[in-house]
């Protein structure tokens, strides 16, 4: 099934966005959309998908 939104956080969004998460006082399904973005974050994922390697 394709992707239906197209997320790019930004990086103090995605920061707000972990912290939300790390600290865990927020209500639970405020924690569950805040991972849900952070799974669908694209700039994310080209970053981990491509690492640069040095030679």
């Amino acid at each position: 099934m394709p992707k239906k939104y197209h997320v790019q956080l930004s990086v103090e969004e995605r920061q707000l966005l972990e912290s939300l998460i790390r600290r865990g006082n927020a209500p639970a399904r405020t924690q569950t959309h805040a991972r849900i973005l952070l799974k669908a974050d694209w700039s994310a994922a080209a970053i981990t998908v491509c690492p640069l390697k040095g030679d």
